[in-house]
């Protein structure tokens, strides 16, 4: 699993951040950096995810991934769900921090909890090998159903291979789950 490159949003963009994005577009990373930092200790969400990748990366500052995972933890801690996702895979490489799967799994569920597609597949990964959860291929079912739905084509392909060992019941109730779900969030 790799770390996810940080998207464009629709909310109001400001002063430096547009700056910021721009720097990084045009691979000017240590401008980026200067313009996301400020941002960052401000408290402005995506510009403490993208120094998170910054640090992650090395790009624009020097490499370190336990700055990194500070920056992705403040972003994460606020709901941002492509933050949790980069945490989330900070602790399954143990990059920044002790690798734990656990710690994994959890923030993985909050961003596969809000839609986010790799997170779901990721979860659906897990659940079906046990590593950092229960292995439960009903909920790995579910998860790899949403991603699927979703674009994802790895999903897609782990599900057809995923149904091989499940039983016809196993099948309907991770149907029924996945459907819940979607019902849930379309509220």
């Amino acid at each position: 699993m790799a770390a996810m490159l940080f998207l464009v949003t629709a909310s109001p963009v400001r002063a430096g951040y547009e700056e910021g994005l721009a720097a990084y577009q045009r691979g000017d990373f240590v401008t980026a950096a200067s313009e996301f930092l400020p941002l960052a200790r401000d408290g402005d969400v995506r510009a403490q995810r993208n120094l998170g990748y910054l640090y992650e990366k090395g790009k624009g500052v020097p490499q370190d991934h336990l700055e990194a995972v500070s920056w992705y933890r403040r972003a994460a801690d606020t709901g941002d769900a492509k933050a949790q996702f980069n945490l989330a895979i900070m602790y399954f490489n143990g990059e920044g921090v002790v690798r734990n799967y656990r710690q994994a799994a959890t923030w993985l569920r909050k961003a596969a909890d809000q839609g986010h597609t790799k997170a779901q597949n990721s979860l659906g990964t897990m659940a079906s090998t046990g590593r950092g959860v229960l292995t439960d291929v009903v909920e790995a079912h579910k998860w790899f159903t949403l991603a699927s739905e979703s674009g994802d084509k790895s999903a897609t392909y782990a599900l057809r291979r995923l149904v091989r060992r499940m039983t016809p019941d196993q099948i309907d109730r991770a149907r029924r789950m996945a459907r819940k779900w979607l019902d849930e969030r379309d509220r």
